[in-house]
């Protein structure tokens, strides 16, 4: 995965990365680790193979997520993410979606998260062009989400 640059223009939700031996108990080791550093875990993805898989994160405070992985020695690597608020039901991925394909945008991954921002859920993408998938859902009414909406309010 790509390193990206943080001076985008447009609202965004860092990603972590980390590979991990596709053993039994490599995931909650992670998992349980970042709980002890207080970092809470906002959604996840993963794609397993026959020996390692890869563990995509979204979480309250990456770069202290970073730090604990890397104290694990992992080697972990960061991408940015859209974050987009839905209004509940499928009608909503489906405008995303075609709004995205009409500016031959392609998405190449995407998942939700365990958190919702109010009463609405999130879905994280990444895509070919961030800035111009932000761009287009914007001008589409829908709303983006930001690294520090995933933060808890005290």
């Amino acid at each position: 995965m790509v390193e990206v640059a943080h001076d985008q223009s447009f609202p965004w939700i860092e990603q972590v990365s980390v590979f991990l031996p596709n053993k039994v108990g490599s995931l909650e080791r992670i998992v349980t680790l970042l709980d002890q550093e207080q970092i809470r875990v906002c959604g996840f993805s993963i794609l397993d193979s026959h020996d390692h898989a890869v563990v995509r994160l979204v979480v309250d405070r990456p770069a202290q997520a970073l730090i604990a992985l890397k104290g694990q020695g992992r080697t972990p690597v960061t991408a940015n993410l859209l974050a987009v608020a839905l209004q509940t039901g499928s009608a909503a991925i489906v405008d995303i979606l075609h709004r995205l394909l009409r500016a031959e945008l392609n998405v190449h991954y995407a998942y939700s998260l365990l958190v919702h921002h109010g009463e609405k859920a999130i879905v994280v993408l990444h895509a070919d062009n961030l800035e111009e998938a932000a761009n287009t859902l914007r001008r589409g009414g829908f709303e983006l989400i930001s690294q520090e909406d995933l933060e808890p309010s005290d």
